[in-house]
């Protein structure tokens, strides 16, 4: 793909001095069989209950594992969320930025797309408390450990699905699929906390066009 894309710009590509070749060497040549798509995994209800009941996780992960599953946020997004985002009166949560886990830098969104989602009546209550407890100001995701280099309040991204396939575990969660990685199977992801709220509201009939 990295080859690909470099052939492609050196023949065709917006900035002028990249455009070095007339003809492209990867013209008309195939790319590899990508072999089986593994799909993503979702959590069913009965199984986020377990997780966020769970005394044996840390609160401040059962928060994360909540506000992914009820908000379908990537994770980027969700470490960029600030208060002013948050409109508990009105009954949604803006997202229209994404936080880059490794340096920091803020940016669009994924796909450049903001939306609003709406704010499920079982979230509310705990947004209500962490918006309470931080006086509403800042991000909405914190940490408070002095060891912690970055600014944000996330884990370190290479934790996040570690950490939360072990924590299943903990609850008592441990569905073959969600942990054994097969050739045709993906083990359970914290990404996957969004495929979990977004199968739920389809699975509820909730018109495509509303989950878009």
């Amino acid at each position: 793909g990295v080859a690909t894309k470099m052939f492609k710009d050196a023949c065709s590509s917006k900035v002028a001095s990249l455009r070095v070749l007339e003809v492209n060497p990867f013209a008309d040549v195939p790319g590899p069989d990508r072999g089986a798509r593994k799909p993503k995994q979702w959590l069913y209800p009965t199984e986020i209950s377990a997780l966020l009941a769970c005394p044996e996780v840390p609160l401040r992960w059962r928060r994360l594992y909540a506000l992914g599953t009820y908000l379908y946020t990537r994770p980027g997004e969700l470490a960029a969320l600030e208060w002013s985002d948050v409109h508990l009166d009105q009954g949604y949560v803006h997202i229209h930025q994404a936080m880059n886990l490794r340096t920091g830098e803020i940016k669009a969104t994924k796909t450049g797309i903001t939306r609003k989602v709406p704010i499920h009546p079982s979230l509310a209550p705990l947004l209500a408390e962490m918006k309470r407890e931080t006086g509403g100001e800042g991000r909405v995701v914190v940490h408070d450990h002095e060891n912690k280099d970055a600014e944000h309040g996330f884990p370190p991204l290479e934790d996040l699905a570690a950490t939360l396939r072990d924590h299943l575990l903990r609850a008592g969660v441990d569905r073959a699929e969600l942990h054994e990685d097969r050739e045709t199977t993906k083990r359970v992801t914290f990404y996957d906390l969004r495929a979990t709220g977004i199968t739920w509201e389809a699975l509820a009939g909730t018109e495509p066009l509303h989950i878009m």
